[in-house]
C-alpha cells in the first residue's frame, strides 16, 4: 500500500524509473533541495550581475560625457562621438545592439558552462564509481551499456542543466530583442546540445579508459576542454583583422558551437561596422573542397550537426566497448580503417588551393601532417593491445600456426599486435592525401610536400612499434610509460629545434628527424631522402623482430606453463 501511495504521489519519477534506472538514480542522487536551492540562486544572482554590467556600460547624459558603442549614432570613424538626444533630452540608445551583446556574452558564458562543467563531473562522477567499485556493480545489471550511460550523460550534470535552464527566457528574450528570428535561436540551441553530446562521449571516453593517471585525468579533460574553447572563442570573437581561414586547423574550430552564432547576428539589422565581430563575411575563406558551405545558415548549421554526430557516433562505439570490456582495446581494428578513412578525408577537404600563392600552400599541407601526427598518436593508443591480451594471443598463435591465419589475424584481430594495423592506417591516409597533393598548384614545392609525407609516415610506424614494444613490458605503469615516449619523441625535437633556430639556421635537414620533416626535404637532395627512408625501415623492421621475438618467447612460456599443470 505504501508502494503504491508513492507511486501515486511521484509518477513522472516511476516513467523514468521504467525508462532508464540508471538516470533515476542519478537523480535522486543529485536534486536534493538544498543543490536545487544553490543552483537556482547562483543562476539567479548571475542573471541579475549580468543585467546590471551590461546597463552600467549605457551612455548616461551627465556632466557633458555620453559617448558610447551604444548610442545610436556611433560610428567606428568617429567613437568618441556625443549621443544624440531626442527633444525632450533622452539619449537615442541603440537597444538592439545592446540587447545582442547581452544575449552574445550570455551565449558564450553558457556554452563553457555547460561543456566544461559537465565534462568535468562526468569524469569525476566515473572516477568515483572506479574507486568505490560501484562501475563494476553497475556493469553486471541488466541494462545495456548504452541505456547505463545516457542515464550518466543525462543525470550527473543535471545541475548545471538546470542552472542553464533557468537563464534560458532572459536569454530567449535577449536574442528576440535584438532582432534575431526564433528559428535560428531554436537551431542554435541544437547545435548546443550537440555539441554537448560530443564533449560528453569524449568525456565518458576519458573516464572510462584505463591511462593509469588517476584523479588527474579530471583535471586533463576540463583543462584541455577549457584551452580549446578560449583559444577558438578568441578567434571566433576577434575582428578579424590579423586572422584567416583556410587551414587544415578551421576544421577543429567547426567542433566550437560558437560558430552557429555567426549566422544569428547575420541575420540581424545591425551592419557589420557597428557589430564588428562574428561578421558572416568572414566565413568567405572557410571552405570545404573549394565550397563555402557555410555562408547558407541551413548548410552551415546542418553541417555542423553533422560534423557533430558523425564524431559523436564514432566515439560512442570505442565508449561503449570500454564500458563492456575494461580490458579491450578502445576501437577495433576494422573500426580504425574507418576512423581513419573518414578523418583523412574530412581533413583534407580543408586545404584551400590558394593559387599563385604556393609558400602558403605548403603550410596548409604542414599543418594537415601536424594534424596526422595527432590522429595516429590517439589511433596507436586505441587499438594498441596491453601485454595480457598479447600473452593470450602469443598462447592461441602458438598452439596454432597458420601463416594465412596469422596474416588474417594482423590485419582484423583485435588481440594480435597493432603495428599492421596501423601501417593499413597510414596507407589509407596517404592514399586519400597523395590526390591533394598532385592536384594541388605547389609548382617547386609539390617534391617536398610529397617526400616529407612519406617520411611521416615511416615516422608514424616507429612510434608504433615502440608503443606495441613498451606496452608488452612487465612495468606496471607501461602505459604511462608508452605515452610519455610518444609525446617526448613527438615535441621535444620540435622544442628545442624551435629555440635554437636562429642558430641552426643553416642546418634545415635537422628536421628530417623531427614529426615535420617537410620543412627539411626542400633542402636536401634526393639520395638524402632515400637513405634516411632506408635507415627508417630498418629501424621499424628491428623493432618489429624485437616485438616478434617476445610474443614467441611469451607464447612458449604460456603454453608450458599451461601443459605443467
Amino acid at each position: 500500500m505504501l508502494t503504491k501511495n508513492k507511486s501515486q504521489q511521484n509518477p513522472l519519477m516511476d516513467r523514468i524509473g521504467d525508462w532508464n534506472p540508471q538516470l533515476l538514480r542519478e537523480i535522486k542522487g543529485r536534486l536534493k533541495v538544498r543543490n536545487i536551492a544553490i543552483a537556482t540562486a547562483i543562476s539567479a544572482l548571475f542573471q541579475i550581475m549580468f543585467y546590471f554590467v551590461y546597463e552600467a556600460a549605457l551612455p548616461i547624459a551627465e556632466g557633458g560625457y555620453y559617448s558610447s558603442k551604444y548610442c545610436l549614432n556611433y560610428s567606428a570613424n568617429n567613437p568618441y562621438a556625443l549621443c544624440t538626444q531626442d527633444p525632450s533630452g533622452n539619449l537615442l540608445i541603440n537597444w538592439q545592439l545592446w540587447w545582442l551583446d547581452i544575449f552574445i556574452c550570455m551565449s558564450i558564458i553558457a556554452i563553457f558552462v555547460l561543456i566544461v562543467a559537465g565534462i568535468y563531473l562526468l569524469v569525476a562522477d566515473l572516477s568515483k564509481e572506479k574507486n568505490h567499485g560501484t562501475l563494476d556493480f553497475i556493469r553486471m545489471s541488466p541494462q545495456t551499456a548504452t541505456k547505463i550511460l545516457i542515464g550518466k550523460i543525462l543525470g550527473v550534470p543535471i545541475l548545471v542543466y538546470l542552472a542553464v535552464i533557468l537563464a534560458l527566457p532572459l536569454h530567449l528574450w535577449a536574442g528576440l530583442s535584438a532582432g534575431i528570428p526564433l528559428i535560428l535561436i531554436l537551431a542554435f540551441y541544437g547545435v548546443v546540445i550537440a555539441s554537448c553530446a560530443f564533449f560528453y562521449s569524449a568525456g565518458l571516453l576519458l573516464g572510462l579508459v584505463n591511462l593509469g593517471i588517476g584523479g588527474f585525468k579530471i583535471w586533463l579533460g576540463s583543462i584541455s576542454v577549457f584551452l580549446f574553447l578560449w583559444l577558438t572563442t578568441t578567434c571566433l570573437m576577434s575582428d578579424f583583422d590579423n586572422y584567416g581561414w583556410g587551414i587544415p586547423f578551421d576544421w577543429l574550430a567547426l567542433f566550437h558551437p560558437g560558430v552557429a552564432l555567426f549566422y544569428l547576428v547575420d541575420a540581424t539589422s545591425l551592419n557589420s561596422e557597428t557589430i564588428r565581430y562574428l561578421n558572416i563575411e568572414y566565413l568567405e575563406e572557410l571552405r570545404w573542397y573549394g565550397q563555402s558551405w557555410w555562408l547558407n545558415p541551413w548548410t552551415g548549421i546542418g553541417f555542423l550537426l553533422f560534423n557533430y554526430g558523425a564524431c559523436t557516433y564514432w566515439i560512442w562505439q570505442g565508449v561503449t566497448r570500454s564500458f563492456d570490456n575494461p580490458i579491450s582495446t578502445v576501437f577495433s581494428k576494422k573500426q580504425s580503417y574507418f576512423i581513419c578513412g573518414m578523418l583523412s578525408l574530412v581533413i583534407v577537404g580543408f586545404i584551400v588551393h590558394n593559387e599563385g600563392i604556393e609558400s602558403l600552400l605548403e603550410y596548409n599541407f604542414l599543418f594537415l601532417k601536424l594534424l596526422l601526427v595527432a590522429l595516429f598518436l590517439g589511433l596507436i593508443a586505441a587499438i594498441s593491445p596491453q601485454r595480457q591480451t598479447l600473452q593470450d594471443w602469443a598462447r592461441y598463435r602458438h598452439q596454432n600456426s597458420n601463416r594465412k591465419s596469422l596474416i588474417v589475424d594482423l590485419i582484423w584481430g583485435e588481440k594480435s599486435p597493432s603495428t599492421l594495423a596501423i601501417a593499413i592506417n597510414v596507407l589509407i591516409a596517404v592514399i586519400a592525401i597523395l590526390p591533394a597533393i598532385i592536384l594541388a598548384p605547389l609548382g617547386d614545392y609539390k617534391t617536398a610536400v610529397f617526400s616529407g609525407l612519406i617520411l611521416l609516415a615511416s615516422t608514424i610506424l616507429i612510434f608504433a612499434s615502440i608503443a606495441q614494444l613498451m606496452l608488452f613490458m612487465k612495468n606496471p605503469k607501461r602505459a604511462i610509460l608508452a605515452s610519455a615516449t610518444l609525446v617526448s619523441l613527438t615535441l621535444i625535437p620540435l622544442i628545442v629545434f624551435s629555440i635554437f633556430y636562429p642558430y641552426l639556421a643553416n642546418a634545415p635537414h635537422l628536421f628530417l628527424f623531427t614529426i615535420m620533416p617537410m620543412i627539411g626535404t626542400q633542402y636536401v637532395t634526393g639520395t638524402t631522402i632515400i637513405a634516411l627512408l632506408l635507415g627508417q625501415w630498418l629501424a621499424i623492421a628491428v623493432l618489429n623482430l624485437q616485438i616478434t621475438r617476445q610474443l614467441k618467447k611469451a607464447g612458449e612460456s604460456e603454453t608450458k606453463a599451461l601443459l605443467s599443470r
